[in-house]
């Protein structure tokens, strides 16, 4: 696993992204979502597959969690639509399509406690 600045500078990410691309490692983002369309691109560019996970993780760990996934080929379309909020992580690799199985947080069991 490696976590990444995804906070860019002057609209650009810096990074080593062939250094990105062993598909058994997961990639963290934080201060993912400004710089996601450049992510996704530059993984794609440099060899990552279109049909890699990727998963939105806006205002993680709070009772107004949401999770927003897709592909790294579809997840701006996908954004565009659910209009995502900062903060942001974006999490990227297989381990993304175990977000259901692995749901142990529901902000609703927050919801349901307060009352």
């Amino acid at each position: 696993m490696r976590f990444i600045t995804g906070h860019t500078k002057d609209h650009q990410l810096d990074l080593p992204w062939q250094q990105f691309m062993n598909e058994q490692e997961t990639l963290v983002f934080y201060m993912g979502f400004a710089g996601c369309a450049i992510t996704t691109k530059e993984l794609i560019r440099a060899g990552r597959s279109p049909n890699t996970p990727i998963a939105i993780i806006e205002k993680a760990t709070r009772v107004d969690q949401r999770v927003i996934s897709g592909t790294l080929a579809s997840i701006l379309q996908i954004a565009e639509r659910e209009k995502p909020e900062a903060p942001t992580l974006l999490i990227i690799g297989s381990v993304v399509t175990l977000h259901s199985s692995l749901r142990w947080y529901s902000p609703q069991q927050d919801q349901r406690l307060a009352v």
